[in-house]
């Protein structure tokens, strides 16, 4: 009898890596939808990609243990390894989508603080034109500001327009209470947010909110074709089975298209000619209207293990769809006809939840 002791110490070690994974992953997750500055997104993309990257590693150790514990004779030990391989296997490619999809997030949002900067600078340089012609500077300088000969408690002449009184003695004040004239720029260089960097800095905000939010409600727009909710079969088994070479098509609920796909669907209204007698047109009358087949042209990569483990199930997952259940299938049972399927994609208005048979 083989001790597989060891094998299941080092599968418990990689299994703690992954629930470590899983929980970094579900709060990158949860972070995503609050971005506001590219710098955010990109050190979420970045923090994705490192998950995506640990969880590769994972799932290569925990395969490497698979096959030691196959050659010892450990096969419940080969077997527990195969499940958590597989499954860091969908970690990482979640992790992987996510920061491709965080990256697009990125690039928005740098395009978004350009126009923010660009807008600034016009409303900057609109200001200090306007403050560079003030005529009420002058007073500032006055004569009889800062030579006042008048004696202590007796007023000054007659103060200078656009300043404030002048006092005898301290004559000297006058020149600078004239600093709040009309037309200068003090309003603006004192470091508060009032006037134009107060403006600017709530505009920001709000288009930074408002951009946060559309983004929630836009949700995912990509092409996906799944089984029916509920379902629990093919790559949605309960959760104590494997769904073998399907169970990449578990973590995105189906098969999602990675690329915009061409969608060809045909409607058509038919109508029947009637003849009547001595008329030279034919009256046509109204029959039935239909929706023909559905055709979808997509392109698929894999440029890496995770992206050909996705191409494999999604082969894998058209094949079994267009065949009936049979042999040892016992749920649904041998002769169920092949399941329906829904589509989604392109938002509410276009592929919502679209029943189709393959």
């Amino acid at each position: 009898m083989a001790d597989c002791s060891s094998f299941d110490a080092q599968i418990d070690q990689e299994l703690s890596s992954l629930n470590r994974l899983r929980s970094d992953y579900d709060t990158a997750v949860g972070q995503k939808a609050s971005l506001s500055t590219s710098a955010a997104a990109t050190a979420l993309q970045t923090r994705f990609a490192n998950i995506g990257s640990d969880a590769t590693r994972v799932k290569d150790r925990l395969v490497d243990i698979k096959y030691k514990a196959i050659d010892a004779g450990c096969i419940t030990s080969a077997n527990r390894a195969d499940s958590l391989a597989s499954q860091a296997g969908n970690v990482a490619f979640n992790a992987n989508d996510e920061a491709r999809s965080t990256g697009f997030k990125v690039s928005d949002l740098r395009k978004q603080e350009q126009a923010t900067e660009k807008a600034t600078t016009s409303e900057n340089n609109q200001g200090t034109g306007a403050s560079g012609s003030a005529p009420a500077s002058q007073g500032a300088t006055g004569p009889q500001g800062a030579t006042g000969p008048v004696a202590s408690g007796a007023t000054g002449p007659k103060p200078v327009p656009g300043t404030s009184g002048i006092t005898g003695a301290s004559g000297a004040s006058g020149a600078t209470s004239a600093a709040p004239a009309a037309g200068s720029a003090a309003p603006y260089s004192t470091g508060t947010n009032r006037g134009l960097s107060g403006s600017t800095e709530n505009t920001r905000a709000q288009a930074n909110r408002q951009d946060a939010a559309n983004y929630a409600l836009e949700g995912d727009w990509r092409v996906r074709l799944a089984l029916a909710p509920g379902a629990q079969y093919l790559y949605n088994l309960p959760d104590n089975q494997a769904s073998g070479i399907l169970a990449p098509l578990r973590a995105t609920d189906g098969v999602i298209f990675p690329y915009t796909p061409t969608v060809n669907i045909t409607y058509a209204a038919n109508y029947e000619p009637a003849d009547v007698v001595h008329s030279n047109y034919k009256i046509w009358q109204y029959r039935n209207s239909s929706v023909d087949n559905v055709s979808i042209t997509a392109d698929f990569t894999a440029q890496d293990t995770h992206e050909a483990n996705y191409l494999l199930a999604v082969i894998h997952f058209f094949r079994t769809v267009t065949k009936m259940f049979y042999g040892k299938d016992q749920d649904p049972k041998a002769g169920t006809p092949p399941p329906l399927c829904y589509l989604y994609g392109l938002g509410q208005f276009q592929f919502n939840m679209r029943s189709r048979f393959v």
